[in-house]
């Protein structure tokens, strides 16, 4: 779940997920926008205002699309992430 933080206060989330089913697979793209809050206990609150979902449907070589421009107000409630901050050293292999 990938966020990109701005300076003044917004943020926005990206979400990417697949689900293979009886031959078929299913493709889900997530992207909201809004405001977010940081906590002193490594933790931040994403207040999200806008958004859409895209979702995608595959059987076989049929292709069927699904898209909602706008997500319901239950889609954009805020929701609090916990983080952990590492440091990594450059000496070190990855």
């Amino acid at each position: 779940m990938p966020f990109t933080f701005k300076p003044e206060g917004t943020c926005e989330f990206y979400q990417v997920s697949v689900n293979n089913f009886n031959g078929g697979q299913e493709k889900t793209f997530i992207y909201k926008k809004g405001m977010v809050q940081f906590h002193p206990n490594h933790s931040f609150t994403f207040y999200p205002t806008e958004g859409n979902k895209r979702q995608f449907y595959q059987f076989c070589d049929t292709v069927y699309h699904t898209n909602i421009p706008e997500l319901s107000a239950k889609d954009l409630s805020p929701l609090t992430y916990y983080y952990t901050l590492r440091s990594i050293s450059k000496d070190k292999e990855q």
